[in-house]
């Protein structure tokens, strides 16, 4: 009787396990064909955004009529081309060609017509010569910003009687009289017999992602074959039938104990921190809730309930909100950590504002140096900015024996004095109620007299140079402290300034952020909403993991990337940091205030690089003028080096936006005001995408006396 009940108990535990793994397979398997079919979506997706990304580009850059890429006697059109002869070569009927004429037009008001008889001819001509014409080809003619696809009109060079020089035509003007089309043509360039015959951009289309988008749609077909799927079920069968073999006999087996190796004496770099993303979290807790579950069954038909319920109710807990929004699965390493685990000393100071507000100071010490670089983050950022990635400015300058600050402006919620203020009853609205005044006027003075009180007790003089080094609406606050303080007759102690992208002029802005700025004057009056961004350890780490989750999947990585660079900050998706930076969202989206948004509005509105407007009575409390405290008005007394750094593709801040400033401090300081250009990055690129170029430049003007 024994032996009948310790054979049953085996033979359940046997089914509880099958079970169990069974069902952990059957979830694998099932995020497995979530995950290809998600790659598949937005493959689909990236391949559509491409290409009318593409078409969009082409239409915004063209004028008038552009035609390229046609020999000399198979071109479509000359500058003067008869349109009668033109239509000879289509059709033989007079009702077509008096269509077609027509047709052309009436191009500049119908383009889709225009399209489908453009079509039409080609495809008669195609007919006509069909041992020279390649089917692959593509080409684009664009008729006042309308832009067509004209195809099967490239001719392969397959023998030497057709490799005639290619003519490049481009009109700006088109006129149509008495069925002749005149183009006049300013410029006609060819190339020489010995130069081959290829379009790069044809040949780049050939790699695109709608190959693979094939070769997936053939495999679902095959999926959905009947025999196999009758295929597929016999070897699901005959791997658990050899699953069970295995298992069986490891039932008549007493447990192995082994000593468990944590993970942490594994890794490498013990500094190295995974961050895992709310999803994989919850799988994970899934997937051990199914153990669970096994456990405590198996404890029930043993009859040990205790067992079983204290079990049950362990399994449960596991799904506990806590438990998901926990600093142990993220890399929440502070600034100071993140120096430190590089090899480098790191120190914290918090400086009291004029206004009242605490701020931290994070410094990469080098007491020694003459040379201090102070450098200062833009908008929704901090300090992390300057030495999360890697490479980085921040660290490269402490390596090359400066002494480094890192400025972090009201807002920064990981910072130890977030929240603190003079006024212990300082309400949350009066808390949040500042705008980039207050950053500039304050913030960053509060930064430099820390930083010359420090050197000047270190090297007991001030025989020491201050540089700042500022990105985004973090130099536009540094510009704004120079001028105010000259404008109060005093000293802003600054030497040299390198300004990375300064915000200040935003006449230009990106469509997504121009829609958005409508809100904020009703955001603005609503009393529970303060400020963007994050505060608080739990909602960064929340945004954090959902980003991981993005991550954890090459598919939406991609979608995030090409997202963000296409439609916010600019240059190429594979340099998003959003992609690579692991640590990046828990130090970002640090909040800033709703008034800072909305002076930032005011700027783009006024198109002048103001202080913050309160109307005019309150202005001439603040500022003894009815009108806002205007920067450009003391650019002429702006008498450092300034140089002003600029992405070519920044979305955020274009360059004609940037080099305002530029152009308003050349106007007095011709020879200290410099400019520079880097060719294919974004808006930050600058910053956390390490530009290894942006890099250098910045320690070549260190370097420089």
């Amino acid at each position: 009787m024994f032996f009948i009940f310790w054979l049953i108990v085996k033979l359940l535990d046997g089914c509880i396990y099958m079970i169990a793994e069974y069902t952990k397979t059957l979830i694998r398997e099932l995020l497995h064909l979530f995950g290809y079919l998600l790659d598949l979506t937005i493959n689909f997706i990236l391949y559509f955004f491409k290409s009318s990304a593409e078409r969009l580009f082409e239409t915004s850059s063209s004028s008038g009529f552009t035609l390229t890429k046609s020999s000399s006697h198979t071109s479509l059109f000359n500058s003067n081309t008869d349109l009668s002869s033109l239509v000879d070569d289509f059709d033989e009927t007079d009702d077509n060609k008096k269509g077609i004429a027509e047709g052309f037009s009436r191009a500049t008001k119908k383009p889709d017509s225009f399209r489908r008889i453009i079509e039409k001819a080609l495809k008669k001509r195609k007919a006509a010569a069909p041992s020279i014409i390649n089917n692959n080809a593509s080409n684009q003619l664009a008729v006042n910003n309308n832009t067509f696809s004209v195809r099967d009109i490239n001719i392969a060079p397959f023998t030497s009687q057709y490799a005639t020089p290619i003519v490049n035509i481009s009109v700006n003007s088109p006129t149509i009289e008495n069925g002749v089309i005149n183009l006049q043509t300013p410029s006609v360039g060819s190339t020489t017999d010995s130069e081959q015959w290829i379009d790069y951009d044809q040949y780049d289309s050939t790699f695109d992602d709608q190959y693979d988008i094939k070769e997936d749609m053939k495999l679902i077909n095959e999926e959905q074959g009947l025999f196999y799927k009758i295929i597929k079920g016999c070897r699901d069968f005959i791997l658990w039938l050899n699953m069970l073999v295995i298992y069986v006999p490891t039932l008549f087996r007493r447990s192995i104990k082994t000593n468990n190796t944590s993970f942490e004496t594994e890794k490498v770099h013990l500094y190295e921190k995974k961050s895992t993303g709310l999803l994989e979290d919850l799988f994970d807790a899934i997937f051990v809730f199914i153990d669970e579950l096994a456990k405590s069954a198996r404890y029930f038909i043993r009859f040990q309930f205790r067992n079983w319920f204290t079990t049950l109710k362990e399994s449960f807990s596991l799904f506990k909100i806590s438990n998901f929004l926990s600093t142990g699965l993220i890399d929440d390493r502070s600034i100071n950590q993140v120096i430190i685990d590089n090899g480098f000393e790191s120190k914290t100071y918090y400086c009291a504002t004029e206004d009242g507000y605490k701020v931290q100071l994070n410094r990469i010490p080098n007491r020694k140096s003459k040379t201090v670089v102070y450098f200062q983050h833009g908008i929704l950022d901090s300090g992390f900015a300057w030495i999360g990635s890697n490479p980085n400015a921040g660290l490269a300058c402490a390596a090359n024996g400066y002494d480094v600050f890192l400025g972090n402006l009201r807002g920064y919620g990981l910072a130890g004095c977030h929240g603190k203020h003079k006024n212990p009853n300082i309400t949350k609205r009066e808390y949040w109620d500042f705008s980039i005044n207050e950053h500039a006027f304050y913030d960053v003075k509060a930064f430099i007299q820390k930083i010359r009180a420090l050197k000047k007790k270190e090297l007991g003089n001030e025989d020491f140079k201050l540089i700042v080094v500022a990105h985004s609406m973090g130099a536009a606050c540094t510009l704004a402290y120079m001028s105010w303080e000259k404008a109060n007759n005093r000293e802003h102690y600054i030497d040299k300034a390198i300004l990375l992208s300064p915000a200040g002029n935003h006449q230009k802005i990106p469509r997504l952020l121009y829609y958005l700025s409508f809100t904020i004057p009703i955001i603005r009056r609503l009393p529970f909403w303060n400020y963007f961004g994050f505060t608080s350890k739990t909602k960064k780490i929340l945004a954090s993991k959902l980003i991981q989750d993005i991550n954890n999947h090459s598919a939406t990585k991609s979608l995030l990337s090409a997202l963000i660079s296409k439609l916010i900050l600019g240059g190429m998706s594979m340099n998003n940091p959003f992609g690579y930076v692991h640590n990046l969202v828990y130090h970002t989206f640090n909040a800033t205030s709703v008034k800072v948004v909305e002076h930032l509005i005011q700027i783009s509105k006024s198109g002048i690089f103001q202080a913050y407007d309160y109307g005019k009575r309150k202005n001439l409390e603040v500022y003894g003028t009815e009108k806002p405290f205007q920067m450009y008005d003391y650019y002429n007394k702006l008498d450092i080096p300034i140089y002003i750094v600029y992405a070519d593709d920044d979305r955020v801040i274009p360059k004609q936006c940037v080099l305002r400033h530029f152009k308003e401090l050349q106007k007095y300081h011709p020879n200290t005001v410099h400019a520079r250009k880097f060719k294919n990055i974004g808006h930050l690129e600058l910053t956390l995408s390490s530009n290894d170029a942006v890099i250098r430049y910045i320690l070549k003007i260190l370097s420089d006396p």
